[in-house]
């Protein structure tokens, strides 16, 4: 179990370190996804019922977070997305307080459906990217599925499987280096007197 938390932290920071690339609509959320999830490694390498209370949390946070980051600003005001994030963090709070694993699932369900249409929708435009994006979209709702029976394989396969969610989504929004080469380093060939 530690080396997977280990692992969603690795993972949170490499997710952290590819929303650089990422457009800035999107790298904030990213950001904050990757915050979510290295919490979660850090409170199941600590404590089996906190891990419980911030896995239910950060179902309904991080990839709510996603969903956001893969819908962007032009489609979604700020306004709304903060409304959005806030409904997601009340509602995981909420079954982490009351021990309801339904009303965490909710909003995981509706983010993975919004990323799934997305991931559809820029199909025709980059196909390769749109594959990576669902099925780590369908990684968060295959994570949440096992996580349900309660036991230790359910917090392994939620910590493995939300890592892939995360990875997957921040690969597919980071962008490709374009940059073209301005000039070519040449040798200096003009001879300096040492005097």
């Amino acid at each position: 179990m530690m080396l997977l938390a280990l692992m969603m932290i690795c993972a949170s920071a490499a997710a952290w370190i590819l929303a650089g690339a990422a457009m800035p609509d999107a790298r904030s959320y990213i950001r904050l996804a990757a915050i979510a999830l290295g919490a979660l490694g850090i409170a199941s390498s600590l404590n089996g019922s906190l891990a419980h209370m911030v896995a239910l949390i950060v179902m309904a946070i991080g990839p709510a977070c996603l969903a956001l980051a893969m819908l962007g600003t032009r489609t979604l005001p700020r306004s709304v997305a903060a409304l959005i994030l806030a409904a997601a963090a009340w509602s995981g709070i909420a079954a982490a307080a009351m021990n309801m694993m339904a009303l965490a699932l909710g909003p995981l369900i509706v983010s993975v459906a919004v990323m799934a249409v997305c991931a559809i929708r820029s199909w025709k435009i980059a196909p390769s990217r749109a594959a990576q994006a669902l099925a780590a979209a369908l990684a968060f709702l295959a994570g949440a599925s096992v996580y349900v029976k309660g036991d230790l394989i359910g917090q392994m396969a939620l910590l493995l499987f939300m890592s892939a969610g995360l990875l997957g989504i921040a690969l597919s929004l980071a962008r490709d280096s374009d940059a073209a080469v301005e000039q070519r380093r040449v040798r200096d060939m003009r001879g300096r007197a040492i005097g």
